[in-house]
């Protein structure tokens, strides 16, 4: 693994993102967060694997192409976070990890330290920005947006577009098993394991819709196949596991109503 170990200064975040095939997009999100580094956050992209001609389109188009991880398949959703688990656990300078979808757009400015300091503020397990969805399907999950909320908003679960987590959860409870690789239900998973999570409305993140498996060129049934067995295993998972917090968490996420307990205001411009 490239992070560099030898460097012993305490750093609140590392910020991982994960890329399969999509360099423009991966790299837009890298060379927005990258300039913003100070000592508080490194960001690094987590390659799963890609192809030859897509990776090397990648290192051409970041500002740093020694923050590229390697991976030489494609272990998937589930496979690349669990690997990002790993390397925060070998890491110990680090004390958060924010785990990025490629196919997002953020504001940069305290994006990253915005979400780490109310994961500490707060306590929590694990922390989301506001996802912001241009597709109309994806606003399915009410709880990932509250409009007109000042501050951070306990939810039992959060779609995992942009989570950041603590050092302790990643310690003691974070594995996703091989079943939920394709990434359906390890939000739920993650909300049946800790009910320390929160969203900060006030910092948002667009979501472009899964442009990952999207753009496997252009195939239908490649995207139909895709979304059927990540269905498929998603349910037989959780019908040998956790079977009635599934469908609780799964009617909460439809239901959740906006007028939901808010823990706090929270204003970037005082940090």
């Amino acid at each position: 693994m490239v992070v560099n170990k030898s460097n012993k200064m305490m750093i609140n975040t590392l910020v991982i993102i994960l890329n399969h095939n999509t360099a423009d997009l991966t790299s837009n999100l890298f060379n927005s967060l990258y300039p913003y580094e100070k000592n508080d956050y490194e960001t690094f992209i987590l390659d799963n694997g890609s192809d030859l001609q897509e990776l090397t389109d990648l290192e051409n188009m970041i500002l740093n192409k020694n923050r590229i991880i390697k991976i030489n398949e494609n272990l998937l959703f589930g496979g690349g976070l669990n690997y990002a688990f790993e390397i925060i656990k070998e890491n110990k300078k680090y004390n958060s990890l924010l785990f990025l979808n490629s196919d997002l757009i953020v504001h940069p400015y305290k994006f990253v330290s915005s979400l780490y300091y109310c994961l500490n503020t707060f306590g929590l397990d694990i922390i989301s920005p506001c996802i912001i969805q241009p597709t109309f399907h994806q606003n399915y999950w009410k709880q990932m947006h509250n409009w007109g909320s000042p501050g951070v908003r306990p939810v039992k679960w959060i779609d995992l577009q942009s989570p950041m987590f603590s050092r302790s959860f990643v310690e003691n409870k974070a594995f996703i098993p091989n079943e939920l690789r394709f990434g359906w239900g390890v939000d739920i998973l993650f909300g049946v394991l800790t009910n320390k999570i929160g969203v900060l409305d006030t910092v948002p993140a667009i979501h472009l819709d899964s442009q990952t498996v999207r753009r496997r060129r252009g195939v239908d049934e490649v995207i139909t196949n895709y979304w059927e067995n990540a269905d498929k295993n998603m349910h037989e998972y959780f019908y040998d596991h956790y079977q009635n917090q599934f469908h609780e968490m799964r009617e909460y996420g439809k239901n959740y109503s906006n007028e939901s307990e808010i823990w706090s205001s929270f204003n970037t411009r005082g940090m």
